[in-house]
């Protein structure tokens, strides 16, 4: 699965702070939390917090771990594919074309 910029936001989210994303997604209207949920990228902690069970924490399972850095490993090659070989490329083209003048010119 790849996952979308707005899922690995979520995901990092709940990485970073589960009983936050826990306060401030389980409950919520969030499409894109609620299919994350349903397709357990998350473990949940449930507990009575004013006489109702509740979830009041969130971490990633094995599979929203993995997914989550598959997404970010895709990006680091994405901007060593579209940014790094080309700034590279270019460099050493002007540097071999600065060469190839100076001899020339001499």
């Amino acid at each position: 699965m790849s996952l979308s910029k707005e899922q690995a936001a979520c995901l990092r989210l709940v990485q970073q702070d589960g009983k936050a994303a826990a306060r401030e997604m389980y409950n919520s209207e969030n499409k894109i939390f609620q299919d994350l949920y349903s397709n357990n990228f998350f473990n949940s902690n449930m507990g009575v917090v004013n006489g109702e069970l509740e979830v009041v924490d969130l971490s990633l399972s094995a599979k929203g771990q993995k997914e989550l850095s598959l997404y970010i490993e895709n990006k680091r090659a994405e901007f060593k594919s579209n940014f790094v070989f080309p700034l590279l490329v270019s460099i050493s083209s002007a540097i071999v074309g600065a060469l190839i003048t100076y001899l020339l010119m001499k």
